[in-house]
């Protein structure tokens, strides 16, 4: 049988990754600085741009080709514009 009423003391939860309740991160000085997902990523809108503008450019010198061949190229473009943009944005 439970008792009547339980202290809540004995029963208060303590968040393991603080230190003591008090609301401080356990080894706070050997926490890298970085947040996770603190990456650097350019604007939304200049990989729109820059996609949108070569995929334009590119459609000029590759209009008479199949398909396939049309989709492969801008897939390959895209990718390759994307990954150039996210490494100058995170170099400067």
């Amino acid at each position: 049988m439970l008792p009547a009423r339980i202290p809540l003391k004995e029963y208060v939860v303590v968040d393991p990754m603080t230190d003591g309740g008090r609301g401080e991160p356990r080894n706070a000085e050997h926490m890298p600085s970085k947040k996770p997902g603190d990456a650097r990523w350019a604007p939304w809108w200049v990989y729109v741009i820059v996609i949108v503008g070569g995929n334009y450019v590119k459609q000029h010198f590759v209009q008479d080709r199949p398909v396939a061949i049309n989709a492969a190229i801008t897939l390959a473009l895209a990718g390759s514009l994307f990954l150039l943009i996210t490494a100058v944005y995170r170099r400067t």
